[in-house]
């Protein structure tokens, strides 16, 4: 083997020992956030279900249970709002008089060109 060819290996075997290594890089790091998601995932619904079974309680035993003031919005403004402060235009002051308009008048058949010996071109000896 030359020279040439074993510095092509070396190199060869070291970029894919560099990209083995990226690769187990982000399977790890790919796998501590999905550790990390399941984990927060747990909390939550755990956290949710506890607060479930403290209201359910709450509710069977007669005391009275802690309901927010106002329903929490995530946006400050929305679309929504501004639907309270629409005012539609004022209708027109004068009155359109019902009248129906006058009916269409029925269609006359138009009038056929009477047939034309011209037009057949099958009996026309240039085109051959």
């Amino acid at each position: 083997m030359s020279y040439q060819a074993t510095v092509a290996v070396n190199t060869a075997v070291a970029q894919m020992r560099e990209l083995r290594d990226d690769v187990q890089r982000q399977r790890a790091a790919t796998e501590k956030k999905f550790a990390d998601a399941v984990k927060e995932n747990k909390e939550a619904s755990q956290k949710a279900m506890a607060e479930a079974k403290a209201k359910r309680e709450a509710a069977e035993s007669g005391r009275p249970v802690a309901r927010p003031a106002q329903e929490v919005r995530e946006e400050k403004y929305t679309f929504f709002d501004s639907e309270d402060e629409y005012n539609p235009p004022a209708a027109p002051s004068f009155q359109m008089p019902d009248v129906t308009p006058p009916p269409r008048p029925t269609p006359r058949r138009t009038a056929r060109p009477v047939y034309d010996d011209d037009d057949d071109y099958s009996n026309q000896s240039w085109m051959e």
